[in-house]
């Protein structure tokens, strides 16, 4: 009856798309669906005008010279999640936004968010990310500028990493949260992938910040800088409004999961900084506990693998204890 109970709030806090410990904490959330935009189309402002909304500013840049989006972010609703190619860098490869809402946002690298007034100094709970197709096409295939992911053999141990830094007092902290928008290190190349779905991203633990930059790297490295495509998807960034975390009392581990929907493996990858304790518990619609795992994890070996094949097709709840952070999330079976 315990478990049932919890369930029950879960599935509540469940519409919401995202939980955390803090049941009573109150967001500031951008989902970009107060712009209106034709359809199948991106903001662009010749002046270079930063764009947002609730006190969260989003940076975005316009070559004058040359009549480009040269740096930054841009919200848009195109829904091509198909067509390859440098024609095509505004739209996620997830089709549409986070829970198929109609606006999201495309980011380059190097692009930067910025929390003013009464968020200057918040934490930022965390967001939703997703490559773009023109990232993930060009991963997929290759293209005249970058290598197909894996080379020809499948074995290249291949990856594409987006690292949010943090800012705050106006400096550039070491804080960081990595995410890897692509990933073909595994020994079994059945485990490669390349993240096409919207997910969570938990950016709790970088605590109190004031502006947020998002850099991307990848072994596909030429003369020139990078060959992967230089661009990301995010929507929904939540700031905790009424809930703060001193720099001596951040959570000491969080971590993002893939893919979801899932059908016979789901990836748990964390990012910590030390050695940690982690229980994960998986729990069916009903609120029966269907896996159960205590196991340790550091910085150089942080993400677990969880084999769901055996799992009936559905909607599950995955329960986190790591360090003295607690989350649990849901995610759909296959």
């Amino acid at each position: 009856m315990k478990k049932t109970s919890t369930l029950l709030k879960m599935l509540a806090l469940g519409l919401c798309g995202f939980f955390t410990n803090a049941l009573n904490a109150q967001s500031t959330v951008e989902d970009f669906e107060t712009y209106s935009l034709p359809a199948q189309s991106f903001y662009k402002d010749t002046s270079g005008a930063d764009f947002g909304n609730h006190n969260i500013s989003f940076e975005y840049n316009w070559n004058k010279t040359y009549s480009y989006w040269s740096a930054g972010f841009a919200y848009t609703n195109i829904t091509d999640s198909t067509t390859s190619g440098y024609t095509n860098i505004y739209a996620s490869k997830a089709f549409k936004g986070y829970n198929n809402s109609a606006n999201y946002a495309t980011g380059q690298g190097g692009a930067k968010i910025n929390l003013t007034g009464s968020l200057t100094g918040k934490v930022v709970a965390g967001l939703y990310i997703c490559n773009s197709t023109y990232a993930a096409n060009s991963m997929r295939d290759g293209d005249n500028f970058a290598k197909k992911f894996g080379g020809a053999s499948g074995n290249d141990p291949d990856w594409f990493k987006l690292t949010i830094r943090k800012y705050y007092g106006g400096v550039m902290t070491n804080d960081s949260v990595d995410f890897y928008l692509a990933d073909y290190r595994f020994a079994n190349n059945s485990q490669d992938y390349i993240v096409k779905n919207w997910t969570w991203l938990d950016l709790s633990t970088l605590g109190n910040v004031d502006s947020l930059k998002f850099l991307l790297s990848s072994s596909d490295v030429g003369t020139w800088g990078m060959n992967t495509p230089a661009f990301f998807c995010l929507d929904d960034f939540t700031v905790n409004t009424t809930t703060g975390l001193s720099e001596n009392n951040k959570p000491s581990a969080s971590y993002h999961f893939f893919p979801n929907p899932a059908s016979d493996k789901l990836s748990i990858a964390f990012n910590v900084k030390q050695q940690e304790p982690v229980k994960i518990s998986l729990f069916d619609f009903t609120g029966r506990e269907v896996y159960a795992e205590n196991t340790s994890i550091s910085k150089d070996n942080n993400t677990v693998n969880l084999n769901i094949e055996t799992l009936n097709p559905g909607v599950y709840f995955l329960n986190i204890k790591a360090g003295n952070t607690e989350k649990t999330s849901k995610f759909i079976k296959q």
